[in-house]
């Protein structure tokens, strides 16, 4: 069972404090597509949410939640943006047969996506009247740990819409915790699945100097190493490097260029993201040879503009967009748009959706900003909260958050950690849609909707778009799903004689005294004594029997180190000249035949070996 029990429910309804009402909303709000200010919905109705009242509830009993979100900061005017959705839910639950009796109502605060104001808000808003007996928050996972500390001594349940933290998964730290958004956990296993399901084995890493970063890069560590040690697949970190500054990002595209890094997690923020992106670009490390996967995915999608000849990524406009197209970045699902119904409201999502758009659109005089990546967060959560609060007031059931309803972002499940399907488990958190997005539009609206990951009947799946009606999606498994012309490999396709392959370093020069005789060799061989200076002079196969109709890469033909045919049909491999290097061996004229068809072309030699190393 979760720490609050039927006795903190009971407290919190019979008690609290409540003191003179404390406005903790604004005045004034800005989330329109031009900027200008108007009048904030709620300010006027002391920051109480409108609902227009259901006759049949008479005689009833006030259920108040406390909505502490950001109307600034990080999020900008997040809560504006969303306050659609809180009214459709309040809405929606007054004129539902949920909590006969009850009222459920809410109050909205700025936490500013800080610490220091999400506990002056949630003090407040627990001090103020009327009682708050369920807190709604946050969207900033700073300020959601910071909200469960402050609320902790009034014994009452906290609801996250937005906070993803690996760290709120801890239910001995946040005990009266839980949280509508997947946590960053599925945003690290999407992309370890999808590592897996594109065959990619040497992966790069790059995170940030915030915790959060941190413990993305550590997940994501901890889960490659678990595969190592059982064997069941073969991981290879080529690196991992913090960037906080410009000159951290430079080391981190060096660092990927010098391990031949072709793919790249990234824990990054957009700012810190667009640094590395912008000198990757200046050593051209572009797609589709290098490729970045961000997993704290929710960068804006005009990040480009905003990040372009700024100081910390002196790059252009398009310079900064040709680094960063093909990147893909994953982030909580969207609101669904599709004719499933919702099942406690018992809307369609499409209906939902559209009076959501309309209702955001609305504010400020038609000039409204909406948010659908964030809004059905608060929607769900609120009907989350009705959900808990009527099996306990109504079914005389034990306080409990095992839930499990189809909701506006996906299925909502809840402690499904001991459910023999969920592998990995949930660790007490919902699990639900993870959006993968990539970087293919203008910089103005960068990302495009790539494919989904969620939890089903049948199990994990990864679902990509068939086209851009987002209710069109088709099951993918295996080598079945085909995620259009973008499928990065993790490695050049061979290593030219003279080089070796490892897993670290991809392909390598030998070190003076060694040479490697074939393709992709795999380690260098030592040179016969007196033979240090001989030069692999064409890389020519001869065979005896057929001449040399072409190069043979196998056969008892292989003349040796040091050995070439000079001109079409030899009938035997001559010796290099000591002291001879590349310029004495032209190109080759090669003709062969496939399946048929005859080419022709040159073969340039360009890239001729010592034994001691490159030439």
């Amino acid at each position: 069972m979760h720490p609050w029990s039927e006795f903190v429910l009971t407290v919190a309804l019979a008690g609290g404090v409540a003191c003179a009402t404390g406005l903790n909303c604004p005045a004034t709000c800005t989330a329109t597509v031009d900027g200008s200010s108007w009048p904030c919905r709620y300010h006027s109705n002391e920051c109480k949410v409108n609902a227009t009242l259901n006759p049949s509830r008479i005689d009833v009993v006030d259920l108040n939640v406390a909505v502490i979100n950001p109307y600034s900061g990080g999020l900008g005017e997040l809560m504006t943006m969303v306050e659609p959705s809180v009214a459709q839910a309040i809405q929606d639950i007054e004129n539902s047969a949920f909590l006969p009796g009850y009222r459920l109502n809410a109050y909205v605060s700025d936490s500013k996506c800080t610490a220091p104001d999400a506990i002056s808000a949630s003090l407040v808003a627990m001090t103020t009247a009327p009682k708050k007996h369920v807190v709604l928050s946050d969207s900033c996972s700073a300020a959601c740990e910071a909200v469960n500390d402050a609320i902790r001594q009034f014994n009452v349940l906290q609801v996250g819409p937005g906070c993803v933290s690996v760290s709120l998964s801890d239910r001995d730290r946040y005990p009266y915790f839980t949280r509508m958004a997947p946590s960053l956990r599925f945003n690290v296993i999407t992309l370890y699945e999808l590592f897996k399901f594109l065959g990619v084995h040497r992966v790069g890493i790059i995170y940030g100097y915030r915790n959060i970063n941190n413990l993305v890069k550590d997940l994501f560590l901890e889960m490659m190493a678990v595969d190592n040690a059982a064997g069941t697949y073969s991981w290879t970190p080529l690196y991992t490097q913090r960037v906080e500054s410009i000159e951290d990002a430079e080391s981190a595209a060096q660092m990927a260029r010098s391990k031949d890094a072709r793919i790249n997690f990234m824990a990054l923020y957009e700012l810190e993201g667009s640094m590395v992106l912008c000198q990757a670009y200046k050593k051209n490390m572009l797609t589709p040879e290098f490729n970045w996967f961000v997993a704290t995915g929710w960068w804006n999608e005009n990040f480009i503009l905003l990040a372009a000849n700024t100081a910390e990524s002196p790059c252009t406009e398009s310079e900064l967009h040709r680094a960063s197209f093909g990147l893909i970045g994953v982030d909580r699902g969207p609101m669904l748009n599709t004719n499933v119904v919702h099942s406690l409201s018992g809307r369609t999502l499409s209906d939902l959706y559209h009076d959501y758009t309309v209702g955001c659109e609305g504010f400020g005089n038609g000039k409204g900003v909406c948010s659908h990546q964030w809004a059905g967060y608060f929607y769900d959560g609120m009907w989350l909260i009705a959900q808990v609060l009527h099996n306990y007031l109504i079914d005389q059931n034990r306080l409990a958050l095992h839930v499990d309803f189809q909701g506006q972002t996906g299925r909502v499940r809840l402690f499904n950690s001991v459910e023999p399907k969920t592998s990995p488990p949930s660790h007490g958190d919902r699990d639900g849609i993870v959006l993968l997005r990539q970087v293919t539009g203008a910089p103005a609206e960068a990302f495009v909707q790539l494919a989904f990951r969620t939890e089903d009947e049948d199990g994990r799946t990864i679902r990509r778009e068939r086209s851009s009606d987002t209710k069109e999606m088709t099951p993918c498994s295996g080598a079945t799903c085909d995620f259009g012309t973008y499928r990065p490999k993790d490695r050049s396709s061979s290593c030219p004689a003279g080089e070796v392959w490892s897993m670290e370093v991809e392909c390598s020069v030998c070190l003076p005294g060694t040479f490697a005789p074939l393709e992709k060799s795999s380690s260098c061989l030592q040179c016969a004594e007196g033979q240090e200076t001989l030069v692999l002079c064409c890389l020519v196969l001869c065979n005896k029997q057929n001449g040399c109709e072409g190069i043979l890469l196998t056969g008892s033909g292989w003349p040796g180190v040091g050995s070439y045919a000079d001109q079409m049909q030899a009938t035997e491999c001559r010796k290099c000249p000591r002291g001879t290097y590349a310029p004495t061996c032209s190109g080759l004229r090669l003709f062969f035949s496939v399946i048929g068809f005859r080419f022709n072309m040159t073969l340039p030699w360009n890239r001729l070996f010592v034994c001691g190393g490159h030439r």
